[in-house]
């Protein structure tokens, strides 16, 4: 048998009012273990520039639920336009 692939998708991660989106953000990118996804790099799907609250993310739907789960996110969603429900 073959090795599982990892399913990622494009999530937007939104920070929490007054957290620090750029330091959210360093974590998620760090391939130290440090960050809330602390097993590998995460890739940013769109940066979202001028955003103060949210960056899109490739994540699979564990790593998105695991930051469902940390205190300074406030959401983790897959953006409207690539939904398909």
């Amino acid at each position: 048998m073959g090795e599982l692939s990892i399913m990622e998708k494009e999530y937007a991660v939104i920070v929490k009012r007054g957290i620090n989106l750029q330091e959210v953000d360093a974590e998620l990118s760090a391939s130290t273990g440090s960050g809330p996804i602390p097993n590998r790099t995460v890739d940013i799907a769109n940066p979202r520039l001028g955003s103060r609250r949210m960056t899109h993310w490739m994540l699979t739907d564990d790593e998105a639920e695991n930051l469902r789960n940390e205190p300074r996110i406030m959401a983790v969603e897959i953006p409207p336009d690539q939904r398909d429900d």
